[in-house]
């Protein structure tokens, strides 16, 4: 008998252990904080094992446990940090980015954790039964450590799943524009341009080269292509909320609400009596827009929910069901497009480059493709993605053409580019939103001007940025100084706090920019910032010990242009992602 106690005492011991074992291997805590933390695990699993005396309730506390094991695991392999709050927030805001993600691996979780789950009940039924009187101290053991150990988001990784239900419980709308009143703008232009505004959706430099939508390119010949562009942020809301304001995305919540975007600014754009129309047509959900005020700013509105007419809860549904939405928006443009007036301003928001990426079995040059997201089979999404970037081709270029054709012989400027860029293994991440890398907010972007739109001064500055470091920051300014209303006197409160340039002026980069995947209005499952200089690039996030300096080719660097960014730094982030002093 007594042989069989120590076997026995293993048994309990590593039931109660394993989420302590797997953060020390996993995370590699500093042993200050891992201690509390391990020690509150284990009295938790010790009560829980002493209360599961029949068989029923052993049954429920090992597929708990082994679920919670399995599920942080896999959520650190893919995040390289455990589920917390923060991760159940982003998750509820992002149901289009999660839910593919995990419809690929439950299969696996199902699995793993049926598994798992057999062995844990194997431990508690050879375990000793922990005795009542031992419960009261292992519980008081349990709440003294957590209150004396690390913040509950940052415990074991059991805790930390259980305190990540909270999130779902405070997640919020993300916010990308809103409705400000703005004193009327006089053009000094003789003629208001009509513009067309392209917004992509994932689509990274990398895989927008030439020949990568050729005809796209054959329509806009003579553009120029800002080769070194990127976004401040690698989740939509927040990216579209700096590119439609040129405000960084570390403004707080109540500065936002009264920046106006570039919808308010446009309607404000005067010629005469003669304003430019404001469209938004999207293939995408209303969702990014908190307040839904763009629909009373814009003089034409209308999303994929219009284009496919019922309502749309999830857009990868529509996708998944073989529906091109961005050839629905093709449609929309070419009928609706001729009878609005001109000048107009008009905003195409695509979205079949978002995961799970449309693709036309019929033209799919990159093969073979899938669409469900495994490590193992990185290679087939990329294809996917690919072929999926060359069917928004087709659309794009019907959409072209159908504003060159309501343009006519009048002045008109293109502006493309894309939220965010997307991740297939690079930095152990797929899809976006994980981090601030090149591969994740190295955007395309270029623009296109005909009928004398830009003088031969705007032309060659243009043109003089085009291998330049240039942000979506960037796009309000020049969108109005190619209105001819940027030095206007009432732009001139909102022009003092725009963080980006106009591309058609002479003018250097800015020395720093703030970058983040977090903001009060948005949470992200990895706390993530950075700053973007000219010629470098640094981040941090919470297992970096301090910023990773890298150039804009994505080679690690240390040297005194990243001394400046990391003393730049200091203006807008008081920590690090892991909760130290910056």
């Amino acid at each position: 008998m007594r042989s069989v106690l120590p076997l026995r005492a293993a048994a309990l011991a590593a039931f109660a252990m394993q989420f302590a074992i797997a953060d020390a291997i996993l995370r590699r805590p500093a042993l200050r904080a891992w201690l509390p933390s391990a020690v509150a695990s284990a009295a938790l699993w010790l009560v829980l094992s002493g209360l599961a005396r029949r068989r029923p309730a052993r049954v429920a506390v090992a597929l708990a446990a082994a679920w919670l094991l399995v599920v942080q695991v896999l959520f650190f392999r893919y995040y390289h940090v455990f589920l917390d709050d923060d991760a159940t927030a982003a998750a509820r805001h992002m149901w289009p980015d999660a839910r593919p993600v995990l419809l690929g691996v439950l299969p696996m979780v199902v699995t793993s954790a049926m598994v798992l789950g057999a062995v844990e009940y194997g431990c508690l039924a050879l375990a000793p039964l922990v005795r009542r009187r031992h419960l009261a101290f292992a519980m008081a053991a349990c709440v003294l450590c957590l209150a004396l150990g690390p913040p509950l988001r940052d415990a074991s990784p059991d805790v930390e799943a259980l305190w990540s239900l909270r999130g779902l419980a405070r997640a919020r709308e993300a916010k990308a524009a809103s409705s400000v009143e703005v004193a009327a703008l006089p053009s000094k232009q003789a003629r208001l341009p009509n513009v067309l505004f392209i917004l992509d959706e994932s689509v990274r430099a990398s895989d927008y080269q030439p020949g990568d939508a050729p005809r796209t390119e054959e329509l806009t010949r003579g553009r120029v292509d800002f080769t070194q562009a990127r976004s401040v942020a690698s989740y939509t809301a927040i990216a579209i909320a700096s590119l439609l304001t040129s405000r960084p995305p570390i403004d707080p919540e109540t500065q936002r609400d009264a920046e106006p975007d570039a919808f308010d600014l446009v309607r404000a754009v005067r010629s005469g009596e003669e304003r430019p129309r404001v469209v938004y047509w999207s293939a995408q959900t209303d969702s990014l827009f908190e307040h839904h005020d763009v629909r009373a700013v814009a003089d034409s509105f209308s999303t994929v929910e219009d284009l496919v007419g019922r309502r749309v809860e999830d857009i990868d549904d529509v996708v998944e069901a073989g529906v091109d939405v961005d050839r629905l928006l093709a449609d929309e443009v070419e009928a609706k497009l001729p009878s609005v007036a001109k000048p107009f301003f008009v905003t195409l928001h695509l979205s079949g480059t978002h995961a799970p990426y449309f693709v036309d079995d019929a033209d799919a040059p990159f093969r073979p493709y899938r669409h469900t997201v495994t490590w193992a089979g990185l290679p087939e999404l990329h294809n996917a993605y690919r072929d999926a970037i060359r069917a928004q081709d087709r659309s794009v270029a019907r959409m072209l053409r159908a504003f060159f054709a309501a343009v006519g012989g009048e002045p008109y400027v293109v502006f493309f580019t894309s939220d965010h860029g997307e991740a297939f293994g690079e930095h152990h991440a797929i899809h976006h939103g994980q981090s601030l890398f090149d591969e994740q907010v190295h955007v395309p972007m270029w623009v296109l001007a005909g009928n004398g739109a830009l003088d031969d001064e705007q032309a060659r500055a243009l043109r003089a940025h085009a291998g330049e470091s240039v942000t979506h920051l960037d796009f309000v300014p020049t969108l109005l100084d190619a209105y001819g209303v940027l030095d206007a006197f009432p732009m001139g409160a909102y022009r003092k706090r725009f963080a980006g340039r106009s591309l058609l002026r002479d003018g250097a980069p800015a020395a720093a920019l703030p970058m983040t995947n977090c903001t009060d209005m948005f949470p992200c499952p990895v706390r993530t910032w950075g700053v973007l200089g000219p010629e470098r690039e640094i981040s941090a996030q919470p297992w970096d010990g301090g910023w990773v300096c890298v150039d804009l080719s994505g080679a690690v660097a240390d040297d005194a242009q990243c001394a400046a960014l990391r003393q730049a730094s200091h203006a807008w982030f008081a920590t690090l992602p892991n909760g130290t002093a910056n």
